[in-house]
């Protein structure tokens, strides 16, 4: 029986730490991986690079925690910043590299297009099936 309330204590305590938000230092470092090993940066690139990422993740952070804000501003701020982040990588990767990171962003937000489609037209289904009685 102790066993079994560990276990589920364990169980729990895991799934809230990883429906926690990460902050902005582990969202840079992952980013910085990925981008190192999905585009073979060399030691000098991968430096540079998590530099920048960490400034534009604690920039979108700090966006993103502003009450004063609109959520229009928020995304137009965001926009920016990632323009921002696009124009640094332009001098640090090759020319090869920054066309494969264009390639990939250009695949990731038509894989995102492509589910937001989806959940839409899901949720339209539910819609017609299930319609509010008022």
């Amino acid at each position: 029986m102790k066993v079994f309330i560990t276990s589920i204590a364990l169980t729990l305590i895991t799934g809230l730490s990883y429906s926690q938000e990460k902050s902005a230092e582990e969202r840079a470092a992952m980013q910085t991986e990925h981008m190192a090993t999905n585009l073979g940066l060399s030691t000098e690139q991968k430096e540079k690079v998590a530099v920048l990422n960490l400034g534009v993740a604690q920039k979108n952070e700090a966006v993103r925690n502003n009450p004063v804000m609109t959520p229009e501003q928020k995304a137009e701020a965001l926009k920016g910043n990632n323009e921002g982040r696009k124009n640094s990588l332009r001098t640090i990767l090759t020319a090869e590299q920054f066309n494969l990171y264009e390639q990939q962003e250009t695949s990731k937000k038509a894989n995102f297009s492509d589910k937001k489609s989806m959940q839409n037209k899901k949720r339209k289904v539910q819609i017609q099936e299930n319609p509010v009685k008022q």
